[in-house]
């Protein structure tokens, strides 16, 4: 009943601004100015100013700078949302309450005061605001909402101080010049690592800064990698996952362009949905032996990815997890064949061959049918997947007196070297047995010097 009588109150114009008034305080609800400078008054008709409404300076485009009073407590939802050419704001202490997107793609507004009295920063407060250089968040302050800050392109540092416990997704998402995140040490829920937002205990990465540049190595303490975690952090160019961490969560590596390169651990247990979306410089990608499902979209789009490298955990393959990735010209498989959920897995578009160890099962004569919808036909060609002598890199050849080169298989897997000396009548001999730990395994043999001529082949056991 009460928010009926309320909505019938009427609307008064004075001056620049159109506001209402209820149980002796004013509510501020639009703004007729031309632009340039708004200053609101700390009272009207004898009653003090306490509340800017919802909208009320909504996509005033002419509207450059706004000077608010210390009567205001209350500024509302999408208050200055689309103000274009607003330059600064400063929110005075009285203020207590910010609404949700009250400050959203003002594209101009270079410095923000947030008053010691707001206790929450809320969803997409300052999201889009892409000139914003300068915001402090005031001790006191103990939630920052999602998007918070999300797409200030120029916010160059923030500190979290010792009073936030709650950081909502994306907050500090695709700021592209966010060079680190510092927090105050007091804080009992947050720390930094070289400005890189994790929790206190060290486990749980959950924001790296957008503007930080090459390589980055996940710290030993980390066992789970944040969703959105990397969001959009295009300067970044490798990452070296460490081996205590367990989970890559959705989206954590969406839309990093300038990744190039990426290392993950078998002990990943789980890879999230979207997790390298877009990524269109990675060429190459292995999958660890610790994941039994790729989920949706897990690749999608990474429009350089040539060779994939599919760990032997796996058994199930969601939709679209490869879908754009036109170039892969390899697919690397170190276990059985896995069931595929979507046809949408795998683009239509993609023409690529199948590899598979000795010892594997569900490849079929020649041809891997992906689709679990027989009758579309979708398949890959497939071979078997065996060791390579590297002749082409710098440890081919005689080096100390031994002959020697590396082999390249499946990491894990053990191969025979067998030699002879005739190969027209040829009699193979054992010489060594290699286990891979990686990709690669060096044999040398360091009695070749005993034959006028030797040669190599490789065997599974």
């Amino acid at each position: 009943m009460w928010l009926l009588c309320a909505a019938m109150l009427p609307v008064v114009v004075q001056a620049q601004f159109t506001f209402t008034t209820n149980n002796g305080a004013i509510t501020i609800t639009g703004y007729t100015g031309s632009g340039g400078t708004a200053v609101i008054p700390d009272t009207t008709n004898g009653y003090p100013v306490s509340n800017i409404g919802d909208e009320a300076f909504y996509g005033c485009t002419g509207l450059t700078n706004v000077t608010i009073p210390t009567s205001v407590t209350n500024i509302g939802h999408g208050v200055f949302a689309f103000c274009g050419n607003l330059a600064s704001i400063v929110i005075p202490d009285s203020v207590t309450n910010i609404g949700i997107c009250a400050f959203y793609s003002c594209s101009n507004l270079t410095s923000a005061t947030i008053g010691t009295n707001v206790t929450s920063i809320a969803i997409s407060t300052f999201d889009s605001c892409a000139s914003l250089t300068n915001v402090t968040i005031p001790n006191g302050v103990t939630n920052v909402g999602s998007s918070a800050f999300q797409n200030c392109a120029s916010l160059g540092s923030i500190t979290i101080p010792a009073s936030v416990i709650s950081i909502g997704l994306y907050a500090f998402d695709s700021c592209s010049s966010l060079m680190a995140i510092t927090v105050d040490p007091l804080n009992t829920n947050y720390s930094s690592v070289d400005g890189v937002l994790i929790s206190l205990n060290r486990t749980t990465l959950i924001q790296f800064p957008g503007g930080k540049q090459g390589n980055y190595t996940v710290p030993n303490s980390v066992a789970f990698i944040g969703d959105s975690s990397f969001d959009s952090s295009v300067n970044l160019t490798g990452i070296t996952i460490t081996n205590n961490v367990l989970n890559i969560g959705d989206f954590a590596f969406d839309g990093c362009t300038g990744l190039t390169t990426i290392t993950m651990p078998n002990s990943i247990t789980n890879i999230g949905c979207w997790a390298f979306d877009g990524c269109s410089g990675l060429t190459t990608v292995t999958i660890p032996n610790g994941i039994t499902f790729l989920r949706d979209h897990t690749f999608e789009d990474c429009a350089s990815l040539t060779n994939v490298t599919i760990g032997s955990g796996v058994s199930k393959v969601g939709g679209w997890v490869f879908d754009g990735c036109t170039n892969i010209t390899r697919f690397y498989f170190q276990g059985n064949a896995p069931y595929v959920y979507y046809a949408s897995a795998f683009s239509n578009r993609i023409h690529a061959i199948v590899y598979y160890l000795p010892g594997t099962a569900g490849w079929g004569g020649g041809y891997w049918v992906y689709s679990p919808f027989f009758f579309e036909g979708l398949s890959f060609q497939t071979k078997l997947w065996l060791p390579q002598v590297q002749t082409g890199d710098a440890y081919f050849g005689i080096k100390t007196n031994q002959f020697g080169f590396n082999i390249n298989w499946a990491s894990g897997q053990t191969v025979v070297v067998e030699s002879c000396t005739d190969l027209a009548n040829p009699t193979w001999t054992p010489v060594g047995t290699n286990t891979l730990s990686g990709s690669l395994s060096y044999f040398s043999d360091s009695q070749w010097t005993n034959y006028p001529g030797r040669f190599y082949r490789l065997r599974s056991p």
